[in-house]
């Protein structure tokens, strides 16, 4: 009688210690699924949620531990990246494409000065005849913008006339002189009619060498 009630002490006592690590095993599990961390300091655990104590930010559940997943085969991972890919993450494909895009702005408009060009006299003197007339005129290259009375020019053409008629055989000196009326901006065909009317021009044309509209006079 005494030997059967040691043994059945003994079963009892197995179970109960049975009973007790199948509790403390389901209690570690709940409790690792119940995790919280620092997104920041993952060194800081706590069973609880609250503020991380080094910066205090909210401490975030820890994830529960991976399941083993099922259906995946070492075949299917020893395939190229390019043919096989084990994700569900969606992507895009990008393409380049102009877009029309409006933008409401504050501002000032300038002319692009690559394309302004100036009109000017080579020799100084006094303008006797404007043909432009206003702000924006259209003008084309080659047209006559205005004509200038200059005594330099006056000069240069009487200097060539007298050479032409007391030494019309030093021709030297007449393609110097009329070397010089090109040089200050006297055209070709004006000189040759100076030259054959043996009378020097009062005033000289000047001409545009730019198409495009009148801005503004320097």
């Amino acid at each position: 009688m005494r030997k059967i009630i040691i043994f059945t002490m003994l079963l009892f006592g197995l179970t109960a210690c049975d009973k007790v690590k199948f509790w403390e095993d389901k209690h570690s599990a709940e409790a690792a699924m119940h995790t919280y961390t620092c997104p920041m300091h993952p060194e800081v655990i706590s069973d609880k949620p609250g503020k991380c104590p080094k910066c205090g930010m909210d401490l975030v559940l820890k994830d529960a531990p991976e399941k083993k997943e099922e259906g995946i085969k070492l075949d299917d991972l020893l395939k190229p990246t390019n043919e096989f890919v084990v994700s569900e993450q969606p992507v895009i494909k990008v393409k380049r494409e102009n877009i029309p895009t409006t933008v409401d702005a504050l501002g000032t408009v300038e002319y692009d000065t690559r394309q302004i060009g100036s009109i000017s006299s080579r020799v100084a003197g006094r303008i006797e005849k404007l043909y432009v007339r206003y702000k924006y005129q259209k003008v084309s290259k080659g047209q006559r913008i205005l004509d200038i009375y200059s005594p330099e020019l006056l000069t240069a053409q009487q200097n060539l006339l007298f050479v032409i008629k007391n030494d019309r055989s030093n021709k030297t000196m007449i393609d110097a002189s009329r070397q010089k009326l090109l040089l200050l901006g006297m055209p070709a065909s004006q000189i040759q009619k100076v030259i054959q009317r043996g009378k020097p021009d009062l005033t000289v044309p000047v001409f545009s060498n730019y198409s495009g509209h009148i801005q503004q006079a320097g």
